[in-house]
């Protein structure tokens, strides 16, 4: 197993949770809902999307 692995996963662990986090706390700060919501969301999406990003940077790596 990798470095870059591991590491991007748990940098994605981070993102989900504190992304949910987030969107659930949305809704307890008035005047600030969709902010938050939307802070959210885009900590989900990089959560999300950063373990298959770091896995192809990393096979680039490997074939060269």
């Amino acid at each position: 197993m990798n470095v870059t692995t591991v590491l991007s996963f748990v940098l994605a662990i981070i993102f989900v949770v504190g992304g949910f986090l987030l969107m659930g706390y949305a809704f307890e700060t008035p005047g600030l809902e969709f902010a938050l919501f939307a802070a959210g969301a885009a900590a989900e999406f990089i959560g999300f999307s950063l373990p298959p990003v770091m896995w192809r940077l990393s096979q680039r790596k490997t074939q060269q």
